[in-house]
């Protein structure tokens, strides 16, 4: 392939890539945040253009085959382009099409849709998901289907170039259709290399050092609870961020302040995090297993703003193992005489290891203790696939069931195996174990819980797949009570456009 044509394969890669947001640093452990190209790979990985290899590489220095280019493209189209961008897309479709059609991507008529998605749309890139979950569910006082409620997710996002510095962003979802995001980035804001984000957006720090695998993070705000402005210093391999707003969980507001000092290589990265929480009510509502809004006595402390801080770790041992670590430190301040435990730490250990190292499979294992009343600010992070299974028993949830407080000290494992056959075919395996020091902690006074699940996923296009898994969880030790099982399968559909 001539330069020529792979500049402009590159060329158009990048303007696409620019519409999305950015879900993970340093995506491919042989690019260097410091290296020249590393925002335009980082924002091409995070779009899905470009996957690398099995072992976690780029190999950026090997010419790429026309199949390879070929596949960028079909994942251009599948993301859609539109505006300036068009031509360049249209161009590379004329020039690969024997490729892509090799591929199964048809190309007939793309030109005519990408015509009427550009008209009235004003230049607004438009990119989303697309998420239906047909789930049953059945335990040991009966069972439940949820084939009637199946659409567990939909987003479509707008995206809007104001000038050459500033970008526009929206979220619409939810079932009744509202702006659930909306924020503006501007680059080299008052000097090189600062971003400004206002708005209620995104934060997910521990994402952003690669530091969970379940369904969500500890500690952050992966899902939009946050509202405020940020400022992002990023220069070589340094990263230097603050932000200032507010949180929202269920029915509590709080003033939210935090930084962030990040730096590292493709074989080390730590960061060091701090975030504080001051709130208008922290008071849980829970009364024997049930939810009322007014009765505020718990075996919880009753918290008006506390601070988190916490450091992660990661160390590339060679291509494709990496040993992870991560140590955080809550301090509350205490509106309830009762109790005096107000500072509880954790600690974790994560083994990383790609499918190119051990052949057949990947392997995620993490291994982590938390003390009573440590706080995980999503109750869904040990949960398995958004299924609706998970470790942490509402028992121990605050507000809505968006948090969870540990009452005992409390032991927690999660691995998981991942096995990819071919491009269209995986499989997958998990388990998932919490143990505490008394019963009191998980639900109905267990001291343990087991869940483990199988599934099996087919990636029909690169934008379409089917994911079937299988759900079995057990609550074991519980206080007066014979040891419960909840079973159930998934079926989720899940269209990325």
């Amino acid at each position: 392939m001539s330069m020529k044509k792979m500049l402009a394969v590159v060329a158009a890669a990048s303007l696409v890539a620019v519409a999305a947001p950015a879900f993970a640093a340093n995506p491919f452990s042989d690019v260097p945040m410091n290296h020249w190209a590393y925002d335009a790979v980082e924002q091409m990985a995070a779009k899905g253009i470009l996957e690398g290899y099995p072992n976690g590489t780029f190999k950026g220095n090997r010419a790429m085959t026309r199949y390879e280019i070929a596949q960028m493209v079909a994942r251009m189209m599948a993301n859609g382009v539109g505006g300036a961008d068009a031509d360049k897309l249209k161009a590379l479709i004329v020039e690969f099409a024997p490729e892509l059609e090799a591929l199964g991507v048809k190309v007939d008529g793309f030109d005519g849709r990408l015509s009427k998605l550009e008209k009235g749309v004003g230049g607004i890139k438009i990119w989303g998901q697309l998420r239906i979950d047909n789930r049953w569910r059945t335990n040991d006082t009966g069972s439940e289907n949820y084939m009637t409620d199946a659409l567990n997710r939909y987003r479509i996002f707008l995206s809007k170039q104001v000038d050459d510095k500033t970008t526009f962003t929206t979220r619409i979802g939810g079932s009744d259709a509202k702006f659930q995001l909306y924020w503006l980035d501007t680059k080299d804001f008052l000097f090189n290399n600062m971003t400004l984000s206002a708005g209620k957006f995104n934060f997910d720090w521990e994402a952003d050092d690669g530091m969970y695998k379940a369904a969500d993070a500890i500690v952050g705000d992966p899902d939009g609870a946050f509202t405020g402005f940020r400022l992002a210093y990023k220069v070589g391999g340094v990263d230097v961020t603050a932000l200032a707003g507010s949180t929202e969980y269920g029915h509590v507001k709080a003033d939210t302040y935090g930084a962030r000092l990040a730096f590292g290589s493709s074989r080390f990265k730590l960061s060091l995090n701090w975030l504080h929480y001051d709130h208008d009510t922290f008071t849980p509502y829970f009364k024997d297993d049930t939810w009322t809004s007014t009765y505020s006595y718990s075996a919880f402390p009753l918290i008006s703003s506390y601070n988190h801080y916490w450091a992660n770790l990661g160390i590339n041992l060679v291509d494709g193992l990496a040993i992870k670590g991560a140590y955080h430190m809550e301090k509350y301040k205490n509106d309830d005489p009762l109790f005096t435990d107000d500072d509880p730490k954790a600690w974790r250990v994560i083994l990383d290891v790609n499918q190119k190292v051990l052949k057949f499979t990947s392997l995620w294992f993490e291994y982590g203790k938390y003390d009573k009343y440590f706080l995980f600010e999503h109750s869904s992070a040990f949960n398995t696939l958004g299924t609706g299974f998970g470790i942490f028993g509402k028992a121990g949830g605050l507000f809505d069931d968006e948090v969870y407080v540990a009452p005992a000290d409390m032991k927690i494992m999660y691995a998981k195996l991942e096995q990819k056959w071919n491009s269209k075919w995986s499989t997958y395996e998990t388990f998932h174990q919490a143990k505490t020091d008394d019963n009191v902690a998980i639900k109905n006074n267990a001291d343990k819980v087991t869940l483990w699940s199988v599934g099996i996923k087919y990636q029909y296009s690169p934008a379409l797949s089917f994911d079937l898994t299988y759900n079995d969880r057990k609550w074991h030790g519980m206080d007066g009570h014979e040891d419960t099982k909840d079973r159930g399968i998934r079926l989720r559909t899940l269209l990325n456009f």
